[in-house]
């Protein structure tokens, strides 16, 4: 063999992985992914579900494909979880747990055959119902890919979250369609916060902080003018004039009212800590009806929330009538 044959040989592993890339290449073109996040306060009941994967089903259909997989995953209170495979394994459980559901996620597989690639396309539709996202996985969902509503993203809640990998755009926009669709048939919670609710629990520090120092201002002023009050009324030209009985006087007042300040600043700061205990464990309202659990936290969200509307308001009105009543006796000491 001459060196010039010898220089163009290929070595079998040279050949081998010229061959996997090419083919590498054809199955796997460039996807894009679009994510797009749904604040409806809605409640999601087995049936709507079921009503989803027809919906996307019957669009997959219109597609030739060369394989087509459904999972779903289920994540209930108290970490257990179920994992199922196949869209019969979810459909035929019953259901029956007393633990309330967390979180659904479904995840439709689809190999779809088309024109322009030689080998079929993966196509993959994620959707995620949830009580609400937690702030790591709005993050991954914003770095995964577009997020179509990212306007929507200062909602403190996402119950329902879709994504979807695709080559064809058409297909992948058509699922996302699909997604908000059935998201706007479902059933509105009669049970989530009010608008003025959820902004007070949005805003729970700076409440608790204007609860806190609003009342430790009233007390600074009311203080302030007990004592300049007291010491004019001994009508002195200096206070090297006093006598030793009114500075004695002076002293005890002074006490008197830092005990008051520290009795009265303890109270304040413990109708703040209370408030912002209040919004800060209030549900919003739960997602799920399917579980006995979600039927039982569905119940106990009516009778918790009324009594956290009534003991915010209490703490509210508690810290108003604090401040007026010190300021109240103020004037009472001064007049």
């Amino acid at each position: 063999m001459s060196d010039a044959e010898e220089l163009l040989e290929i070595s079998p592993k040279d050949k081998f992985v010229k061959e996997y890339k090419s083919v590498y290449q054809a199955m796997t073109a460039k996807h894009d992914c679009k994510s797009k996040i749904f604040p409806r306060n809605v409640v999601i009941e087995k049936a709507d579900i079921i009503e989803l994967n027809n919906r996307v089903c019957e669009k997959l259909v219109n597609y030739q494909d060369a394989g087509f997989t459904i999972s779903v995953s289920v994540s209930l209170s108290g970490k257990d979880s179920y994992e199922f495979s196949t869209w019969q394994e979810f459909e035929n459980h019953r259901w029956t747990e007393y633990n309330d559901i967390v979180s659904i996620t479904v995840v439709w597989e689809f190999n779809a055959v088309l024109p322009q690639y030689d080998i079929p396309q993966k196509h993959v539709l994620v959707v995620k119902m949830t009580d609400g996202l937690r702030p790591e996985e709005m993050l991954n969902i914003v770095f995964a890919g577009k997020l179509e509503n990212i306007e929507d993203i200062d909602k403190q809640m996402y119950p329902v979250v879709a994504r979807v990998d695709f080559i064809n755009s058409v297909l992948g926009n058509e699922l996302l369609q699909i997604v908000e669709e059935w998201n706007k048939g479902l059933e509105i919670s009669e049970r989530a916060l009010p608008k003025l609710f959820k902004f007070a629990r949005k805003h729970k520090s700076k409440i608790a902080f204007i609860i806190e120092y609003t009342t430790r201002v009233v007390l600074v002023v009311s203080i302030l003018r007990i004592l300049v009050n007291s010491i004019i009324k001994l009508d002195y030209q200096s206070l090297g004039m006093m006598k030793i009985d009114d500075v004695s006087y002076i002293i005890r007042l002074c006490g008197i009212l830092y005990i008051s300040w520290m009795l009265l600043s303890r109270l304040a700061r413990f109708l703040a800590n209370m408030c912002y205990g209040i919004l800060n464990s209030v549900l919003d309202y739960h997602i799920f009806n399917i579980t006995r659990g979600d039927g039982r936290i569905q119940k106990e969200l009516d009778s918790s929330k009324t009594h956290s509307y009534i003991r915010t308001v209490a703490t509210i009105l508690g810290t108003i009538v604090l401040n007026i009543v010190c300021n109240i006796i103020s004037n009472i000491i001064i007049g």
